[in-house]
């Protein structure tokens, strides 16, 4: 069966060390995931295992509706967003979704209406789209993270 989590620990623990680095509330681990507490999740997180709260979920219906009691909304890294990375509005109640290295997002999220896909855009000439399909999960998802964390720096900055 197809794993739809980030199944490489050490892409785990850098998108964990990104969402701690990054200011995110929590860290959703969807089944199919590498343990966040394997001794290379460890190494490659650096120990934002300690500083982010990690919550294992059932399924993605269940992660849905946690989602909805918290007000956010749900975006999804995909290579074939419709939305780029910094066209989405971060600054409050979102939650970005990482799907596997190799499977990408599962059919339950692709499926789900209110999950919004947005892509981390790739640069244009010298043949970078033709030899470069995607980036790896875990470095599209801390660029996501990290404009999430500017926007949130920016609006705060500005209503001081």
């Amino acid at each position: 069966s197809r794993r739809y989590g980030i199944s490489d620990p050490g892409n785990l623990g850098t998108l964990l060390r990104s969402a701690a680095g990054s200011g995110v509330d929590a860290v959703l681990l969807l089944p199919g995931c590498s343990d966040p507490w394997g001794l290379k999740t460890l190494r490659s997180g650096m120990g934002a295992q300690f500083r982010v709260p990690l919550q294992h979920m059932g399924t993605w219906a269940d992660t849905s509706d946690l989602l909805a009691d918290w007000s956010c909304t749900a975006l999804a890294a995909d290579a074939g967003g419709e939305l780029a990375h910094d066209e989405v509005d971060w600054r409050r109640g979102a939650a970005l979704i990482v799907g596997s290295e190799a499977h990408g997002l599962s059919d339950a999220v692709r499926a789900d209406p209110s999950v919004q896909l947005c892509r981390v855009p790739l640069a244009e000439g010298l043949g970078a789209s033709e030899c470069l399909e995607s980036l790896n999960a875990a470095v599209a998802g801390s660029v996501v993270l990290f404009e999430a964390q500017r926007q949130r720096r920016v609006h705060q900055v500005s209503h001081q």
